[in-house]
Protein backbone atom coordinates (compact mmCIF):
# COMPACT_ATOMS: atom_id res chain seq x y z
CA UNK A 1 0.00 0.00 0.00
CA UNK A 2 3.01 2.34 0.76
CA UNK A 3 3.82 2.03 -3.15
CA UNK A 4 0.45 2.76 -4.48
CA UNK A 5 0.36 5.49 -1.93
CA UNK A 6 3.78 7.30 -3.20
CA UNK A 7 2.03 6.97 -7.12
CA UNK A 8 -0.91 8.26 -5.78
CA UNK A 9 -3.04 5.29 -6.18
CA UNK A 10 -4.60 5.30 -2.54
CA UNK A 11 -8.13 5.60 -3.10
CA UNK A 12 -10.17 6.92 -0.16
CA UNK A 13 -11.42 4.50 2.29
CA UNK A 14 -11.59 4.11 5.92
CA UNK A 15 -8.61 1.52 7.75
CA UNK A 16 -8.70 0.10 10.99
CA UNK A 17 -5.44 0.48 13.20
CA UNK A 18 -3.78 -2.83 12.72
CA UNK A 19 -4.13 -1.75 8.85
CA UNK A 20 -2.27 1.44 9.46
CA UNK A 21 0.11 0.00 11.60
CA UNK A 22 1.63 -2.26 9.05
CA UNK A 23 1.24 0.32 6.19
CA UNK A 24 3.73 2.54 8.01
CA UNK A 25 6.12 -0.02 10.43
CA UNK A 26 5.61 -2.70 8.31
CA UNK A 27 8.65 -1.68 6.18
CA UNK A 28 10.83 -1.15 8.92
CA UNK A 29 11.47 -4.38 9.42
CA UNK A 30 13.50 -4.15 6.56
CA UNK A 31 15.21 -0.94 7.76
CA UNK A 32 18.88 -0.97 8.67
CA UNK A 33 18.58 -1.12 12.68
CA UNK A 34 20.51 2.25 13.36
CA UNK A 35 17.57 4.20 10.99
CA UNK A 36 14.84 2.39 13.47
CA UNK A 37 16.81 3.13 16.30
CA UNK A 38 17.16 7.20 14.93
CA UNK A 39 13.22 6.99 14.02
CA UNK A 40 12.01 5.61 17.79
CA UNK A 41 14.59 7.99 19.64
CA UNK A 42 13.06 11.05 17.64
CA UNK A 43 9.65 9.55 18.75
CA UNK A 44 10.68 9.43 21.86
CA UNK A 45 11.83 13.01 22.17
CA UNK A 46 8.56 14.33 20.89
CA UNK A 47 6.67 12.49 23.09
CA UNK A 48 8.60 14.38 26.18
CA UNK A 49 10.98 11.26 27.07
CA UNK A 50 14.14 12.23 28.40
CA UNK A 51 15.43 8.63 28.69
CA UNK A 52 17.67 7.40 26.01
CA UNK A 53 20.31 4.92 25.99
CA UNK A 54 24.05 5.91 24.94
CA UNK A 55 24.66 2.42 23.68
CA UNK A 56 24.20 1.90 19.89
CA UNK A 57 22.21 -1.45 18.50
CA UNK A 58 23.47 -3.50 16.16
CA UNK A 59 20.23 -5.69 15.31
CA UNK A 60 16.53 -5.00 16.19
CA UNK A 61 13.73 -7.24 16.24
CA UNK A 62 10.23 -5.86 15.62
CA UNK A 63 7.36 -8.15 17.26
CA UNK A 64 3.62 -7.15 15.29
CA UNK A 65 0.62 -7.89 17.90
CA UNK A 66 2.77 -9.97 20.43
CA UNK A 67 0.70 -12.14 23.08
CA UNK A 68 2.50 -9.98 26.23
CA UNK A 69 -0.46 -10.71 28.10
CA UNK A 70 -4.11 -10.26 28.11
CA UNK A 71 -3.94 -6.89 26.45
CA UNK A 72 -1.45 -7.04 23.56
CA UNK A 73 0.26 -3.75 22.16
CA UNK A 74 0.79 -3.04 18.16
CA UNK A 75 4.20 -3.72 18.55
CA UNK A 76 6.58 -4.14 20.63
CA UNK A 77 10.78 -3.01 19.49
CA UNK A 78 13.91 -4.70 20.67
CA UNK A 79 17.14 -3.30 19.99
CA UNK A 80 20.47 -5.87 20.50
CA UNK A 81 24.33 -5.07 20.62
CA UNK A 82 25.23 -8.74 20.43
CA UNK A 83 23.09 -10.70 22.10
CA UNK A 84 22.53 -7.76 25.34
CA UNK A 85 19.20 -6.20 25.03
CA UNK A 86 19.28 -2.47 25.25
CA UNK A 87 16.06 -1.08 24.59
CA UNK A 88 12.17 -2.31 24.60
CA UNK A 89 9.37 0.15 23.39
CA UNK A 90 6.32 -0.69 23.14
CA UNK A 91 3.77 1.14 21.09
CA UNK A 92 0.12 1.60 21.10
CA UNK A 93 -1.68 2.97 18.40
CA UNK A 94 -5.02 4.58 17.94
CA UNK A 95 -6.70 5.97 14.90
CA UNK A 96 -10.20 6.72 16.11
CA UNK A 97 -10.92 3.99 18.63
CA UNK A 98 -10.62 4.69 22.58
CA UNK A 99 -8.48 2.62 24.95
CA UNK A 100 -10.35 -0.49 25.77
CA UNK A 101 -10.37 -1.57 28.53
CA UNK A 102 -9.59 2.16 30.23
CA UNK A 103 -6.64 0.14 31.78
CA UNK A 104 -4.86 -1.06 28.06
CA UNK A 105 -1.90 1.08 28.73
CA UNK A 106 -1.59 -0.23 32.14
CA UNK A 107 -1.87 -3.87 31.54
CA UNK A 108 0.59 -3.21 28.96
CA UNK A 109 3.30 -1.87 30.86
CA UNK A 110 2.98 -4.28 33.53
CA UNK A 111 2.79 -7.34 31.37
CA UNK A 112 6.21 -6.07 29.83
CA UNK A 113 7.92 -9.05 31.07
CA UNK A 114 12.05 -8.92 31.67
CA UNK A 115 11.61 -5.97 33.91
CA UNK A 116 15.35 -5.85 34.37
CA UNK A 117 15.98 -4.38 30.80
CA UNK A 118 15.02 -0.91 29.83
CA UNK A 119 11.55 -0.18 28.33
CA UNK A 120 9.98 3.16 26.76
CA UNK A 121 6.03 2.83 26.03
CA UNK A 122 4.37 5.45 23.11
CA UNK A 123 1.17 5.82 22.29
CA UNK A 124 0.77 7.43 19.14
CA UNK A 125 -2.74 9.14 18.28
CA UNK A 126 -4.27 11.63 16.02
CA UNK A 127 -4.73 14.29 18.04
CA UNK A 128 -2.39 14.34 21.24
CA UNK A 129 -3.40 17.09 23.36
CA UNK A 130 -7.42 15.68 23.27
CA UNK A 131 -5.31 12.12 23.90
CA UNK A 132 -3.08 13.19 26.64
CA UNK A 133 -6.41 12.48 29.23
CA UNK A 134 -5.62 9.00 28.21
CA UNK A 135 -2.28 8.98 29.86
CA UNK A 136 -3.10 10.86 32.67
CA UNK A 137 -6.09 8.35 33.52
CA UNK A 138 -3.57 5.45 32.76
CA UNK A 139 -1.30 6.74 35.34
CA UNK A 140 -4.49 7.75 37.65
CA UNK A 141 -5.10 3.82 37.57
CA UNK A 142 -1.89 2.54 38.29
CA UNK A 143 -2.08 5.02 41.36
CA UNK A 144 -5.19 3.33 42.38
CA UNK A 145 -6.89 6.96 42.48
CA UNK A 146 -9.53 5.70 39.45
CA UNK A 147 -11.12 2.81 38.48
CA UNK A 148 -9.43 0.22 35.82
CA UNK A 149 -12.31 -0.45 33.88
CA UNK A 150 -15.57 1.78 34.65
CA UNK A 151 -17.86 0.77 32.04
CA UNK A 152 -17.98 -2.22 29.64
CA UNK A 153 -17.85 -0.92 26.30
CA UNK A 154 -17.73 -3.96 24.21
CA UNK A 155 -18.84 -7.46 24.81
CA UNK A 156 -15.64 -8.69 24.68
CA UNK A 157 -14.29 -5.97 27.82
CA UNK A 158 -16.27 -8.73 30.22
CA UNK A 159 -13.89 -10.74 30.04
CA UNK A 160 -10.85 -8.21 30.67
CA UNK A 161 -12.27 -6.79 33.42
CA UNK A 162 -10.25 -6.24 36.68
CA UNK A 163 -10.22 -5.08 40.09
CA UNK A 164 -7.95 -2.85 41.08
CA UNK A 165 -5.59 -5.79 43.00
CA UNK A 166 -5.14 -7.13 39.87
CA UNK A 167 -3.38 -4.09 38.71
CA UNK A 168 -1.55 -3.36 42.21
CA UNK A 169 -0.04 -7.15 41.49
CA UNK A 170 1.40 -6.07 38.22
CA UNK A 171 5.10 -4.77 37.97
CA UNK A 172 4.38 -1.11 37.27
CA UNK A 173 7.02 1.23 39.14
CA UNK A 174 4.69 4.19 38.54
CA UNK A 175 7.05 6.48 38.56
CA UNK A 176 9.54 4.64 36.07
CA UNK A 177 6.56 4.58 34.14
CA UNK A 178 5.82 7.80 34.12
CA UNK A 179 9.19 9.04 32.19
CA UNK A 180 9.17 6.34 30.30
CA UNK A 181 5.31 6.79 29.07
CA UNK A 182 4.67 9.35 26.19
CA UNK A 183 2.13 10.79 23.68
CA UNK A 184 2.98 11.16 20.17
CA UNK A 185 1.28 12.15 17.04
CA UNK A 186 0.86 10.97 13.82
CA UNK A 187 2.84 13.97 12.47
CA UNK A 188 5.48 12.88 14.41
CA UNK A 189 6.31 10.03 12.32
CA UNK A 190 7.39 11.71 9.43
CA UNK A 191 9.67 14.23 11.38
CA UNK A 192 11.38 11.43 12.89
CA UNK A 193 12.80 10.41 9.52
CA UNK A 194 16.79 9.97 9.90
CA UNK A 195 18.28 11.35 6.49
CA UNK A 196 19.28 7.85 5.45
CA UNK A 197 15.45 7.44 4.69
CA UNK A 198 15.13 10.76 2.90
CA UNK A 199 13.65 10.55 -0.74
CA UNK A 200 13.04 6.75 -0.25
CA UNK A 201 9.65 4.95 -1.32
CA UNK A 202 8.95 4.37 2.25
CA UNK A 203 9.42 7.90 2.72
CA UNK A 204 7.00 9.02 0.07
CA UNK A 205 4.76 6.70 0.77
CA UNK A 206 4.58 7.19 4.25
CA UNK A 207 4.23 11.40 3.08
CA UNK A 208 1.32 10.65 0.91
CA UNK A 209 -0.76 8.21 2.60
CA UNK A 210 -0.21 10.72 5.98
CA UNK A 211 -0.86 13.67 3.64
CA UNK A 212 -4.49 12.18 2.45
CA UNK A 213 -5.26 12.02 6.03
CA UNK A 214 -4.20 15.43 6.91
CA UNK A 215 -1.46 14.74 9.17
CA UNK A 216 0.96 16.50 6.92
CA UNK A 217 1.68 18.66 4.13
CA UNK A 218 4.04 17.31 1.42
CA UNK A 219 5.60 20.68 0.85
CA UNK A 220 7.20 20.81 4.30
CA UNK A 221 6.86 20.16 8.17
CA UNK A 222 7.83 23.42 9.89
CA UNK A 223 4.02 23.87 11.09
CA UNK A 224 5.44 21.16 13.78
CA UNK A 225 7.59 23.88 15.53
CA UNK A 226 3.89 25.43 16.35
CA UNK A 227 2.51 22.38 17.36
CA UNK A 228 1.75 22.22 21.20
CA UNK A 229 3.20 18.86 23.53
CA UNK A 230 2.34 17.94 26.87
CA UNK A 231 4.53 16.06 29.20
CA UNK A 232 4.02 13.20 31.45
CA UNK A 233 6.34 15.15 33.68
CA UNK A 234 4.54 18.19 33.31
CA UNK A 235 1.83 16.53 35.15
CA UNK A 236 3.90 15.91 38.12
CA UNK A 237 1.29 13.18 39.13
CA UNK A 238 3.53 11.67 41.78
CA UNK A 239 3.48 14.67 44.11
CA UNK A 240 0.17 15.00 44.66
Amino acid sequence: MITAARHGKLRNYDLYEDEITSIIFGPMQYFPARDVWEIFRNLSGYAGINFWPIKMPESVKMHFWPKTGPVEPDLVIQFYRGEENILNIILEVKWDAPLSPLCELVRQWGHRGDDKSEWIHLYLVKDVAKRHADIQQSLDIALGKEEPCAQVRWKCCCDMRIKQKDITALKLTPRIWSERLGCVGWRHVLKSMPAGLKNTEWQEGAERFLGKHDFAHLTGFDWLNREALVSVEDTNWFNK
